[in-house]
């Protein structure tokens, strides 16, 4: 099987590209409020060390 050059490339060409700015854009709200779950976890974890305390 003979091997084709399907990429005829110019070595001596020298393309410069523009560069564009990156704009560092803040990262954008959760669209999920997920507070609640954090709400509930420290109150069943506090009521989980109250009854380690009293029935201990």
């Amino acid at each position: 099987m003979r091997k084709t050059s399907d990429f005829d490339h110019d070595w001596n060409d020298v393309t410069i590209f523009e560069k564009l700015p990156v704009r560092k854009v803040a990262k954008k709200a959760k669209k999920h409020d997920d507070s609640w779950k954090q709400k509930r976890k420290a109150l069943r974890r506090a009521k989980q060390v109250m009854q380690e305390i009293t029935h201990a």
